[in-house]
């Protein structure tokens, strides 16, 4: 299998985290055949010499569709990361339509 390239700017991101110094955020790239894959952006960042955030460093890690919704659903359900968006929460319900009911 061919190494794959995700553009976070024609992916959809479902979550995205605060900006400081570190963060993930949560992305769906869809292939030509609809096929939907999961990724999680690791990023850091660090002041620059005017003291503005800049990105250095990011990592792509590829995961399921069971642990891209678990990962959505544990930031509505915990005080330790920052709330989803109204619009990533409509979005992500769309996505998942069972993403509330019991496990």
């Amino acid at each position: 299998m061919g190494r794959k390239v995700f553009d976070t700017e024609k992916d959809i991101r479902i979550y995205q985290a605060p900006y400081g110094t570190r963060g993930t955020d949560l992305y769906m790239h869809e292939t030509k055949k609809g096929k939907k894959i999961f990724y999680l952006l690791h990023w850091t960042a660090a002041e620059d010499e005017k003291g503005e955030l800049k990105t250095i460093s990011e990592k792509v890690e590829i995961i399921s569709e069971k642990e891209a919704k678990r990962f959505f659903k544990l930031r509505t359900e915990s005080i330790d990361y920052y709330y989803p968006s109204d619009d990533e929460i409509k979005y992500a319900e769309q996505l998942w339509s069972d993403l509330y009911e019991a496990v």
